[in-house]
């Protein structure tokens, strides 16, 4: 855990985007719009080196078959929900899991500038979570790998390229996105970027 430090600060640019976005056929704006959305201005860290995370207690729950779910109801419990506002109260919430099951642990929180969940790992040829959160930990452009390959490894190359929110969101973010809106704020963030690209 200590280790899950940044080591290169450099926030992605639009020649990031442009060239992720040439890899999948889409535009950089679409790219960049779940960016915008996934982290907002927090960016991939937090000012103590640490990515940016959200830890799914559901997802504890469901990785340790609800063993936890009694003792540690905070931290494991089949009901969604539960978000500590911070994100030390957020890595608290990681770091009891961790001494409970370290694997299951980090797969079930998402990580940085694109909140991918740490069950992706296979997404990029790895072994186990551990090799992915350390790789995600790394900097933004690590975080943006781990983004395509999220993309790829769920066929959602084509909904990109389409600009098919709602498609995409529902994929990305799972069946309550149209409750959060994220298809609309993708599409939002999208033409905010298409009228101001950033430089």
């Amino acid at each position: 855990m200590e280790s899950l430090k940044v080591q290169d600060r450099s926030p992605l640019t639009r020649a990031d985007f442009e060239a992720v976005a040439q890899q999948l056929g889409a535009e950089w704006e679409a790219v960049a719009a779940v960016a915008e959305v996934e982290s907002g201005p927090l960016g991939g860290f937090a000012n103590d080196g640490r990515p940016i995370i959200l830890f799914e207690r559901h997802l504890f729950s469901r990785k340790t078959s609800s063993q936890f779910d009694a003792s540690h109801p905070n931290i494991s419990n089949r009901t969604p929900g539960g978000y500590p506002r911070s994100q030390a109260d957020r890595w608290a919430q990681l770091a009891q899991a961790f001494e409970l099951n370290a694997e299951a642990a980090l797969q079930s929180a998402s990580y940085g500038r694109f909140q991918v969940l740490g069950q992706n790992f296979s997404n990029l040829g790895m072994a186990n979570a551990h090799e992915y959160v350390s790789k995600l930990a790394r900097s933004e452009r690590d975080q943006l790998d781990a983004f395509v390959g999220f993309v790829r490894a769920n066929n959602l190359t084509d909904e990109l390229q389409r600009k098919d929110w709602a498609a995409f969101a529902r994929a990305y973010n799972g069946p309550g996105y149209a409750a959060n809106q994220y298809d609309v704020k993708m599409a939002q963030a999208y033409q905010r970027l298409k009228s101001n690209p950033m430089a």
